[in-house]
């Protein structure tokens, strides 16, 4: 009986110490406030420094691939429709996350304002972090809703529904155009792209793809012992503090700001009702 107990317990620490098997490129579309770094964190524990590509910002693109044969794992904020231009379907595993739209703007907006306040002015001056300099200097109000033309595209680039944006552009840096009115048609375009990655996984529950991810690479994942940036205040509550100062400044200006990401709403949750009906089936 204590053989085969220590024999458990020795297979359990070889699947998290073992090096991942890499029989495909490894590629992870990540969208900010969506435990990005918890994951990317525990990619760079299990793949040697050497394979893993430099880009993890979408402009940093054009200079990172042109060596993508030497690489075997891309994460960051990068654009889709260059891994597809550059890799052959079945030579990758591609995956995103994705946490609700209603949490995920809260905690950008918290982790900015956090960023910015550590940062200081003087900092944020010198390097022309115009985003946070407005976050600073204005109210939650005025943040979302700024009367500069440049802050209104840095607004709607960073939160106006970026999920339907990004999955139906597959751009990192979209074209805005006039997101106010998206589609049936777009919503369900985006959906449509979403579902041919290889895995979706879900923030308030990584356990799936923990698991996924250990089918595919025959090793140990756990992205819940690995949490970065991550602000301290509960999971549950980071929509229902921001509502609570929000509608401070104005009743019911927390009602005006989830009008950016209604459409996010949507896609959310007909990705999640998806993805259960898969894992039913």
């Amino acid at each position: 009986m204590r053989k085969k107990i220590l024999r458990k317990f020795k297979t359990e620490i070889n699947k998290k110490t073992m090096p991942i098997q890499l029989k495909k490129k490894i590629i992870f579309l990540h969208i900010p406030k969506t435990a990005g770094q918890s994951i990317q964190g525990v990619f760079n524990e299990k793949i040697d420094k050497s394979k893993i590509s430099p880009i993890n910002v979408y402009d940093q693109a054009e200079s990172s691939y042109e060596n993508n044969s030497k690489y075997s794992y891309f994460g960051g904020h990068i654009d889709w429709d260059e891994v597809e231009d550059i890799f052959q379907r079945d030579e990758i595993f591609i995956f995103t996350v994705l946490r609700d739209p209603r949490d995920r703007l809260a905690s950008f907006y918290l982790y900015l304002k956090k960023e910015a306040e550590n940062f200081g002015r003087d900092y944020l001056e010198k390097n022309n972090k115009f985003g946070m300099l407005h976050l600073l200097d204005n109210s939650i109000e005025d943040y979302f809703f700024p009367d500069e033309t440049k802050m209104r595209h840095f607004i709607g680039d960073m939160y106006r529904d970026f999920y339907i944006r990004f999955f139906l552009q597959k751009k990192y840096r979209t074209k805005i155009g006039d997101f106010s009115y998206i589609s049936p048609k777009e919503i369900s375009s985006a959906i449509k792209n979403i579902s041919s990655l290889d895995f979706i996984g879900f923030v308030n529950d990584l356990n799936p793809l923990e698991q996924k991810l250990e089918s595919e690479f025959k090793t140990k994942f756990n992205f819940s012992e690995n949490k970065i940036n991550v602000n301290k205040i509960s999971e549950k509550s980071k929509w229902e503090i921001f509502i609570k100062s929000a509608d401070l400044e104005r009743p019911e200006l927390s009602k005006d700001i989830e009008k950016l990401i209604e459409n996010d709403i949507i896609f959310y949750e007909q990705v999640r009702q998806l993805k259960l009906a898969d894992s039913i089936t």
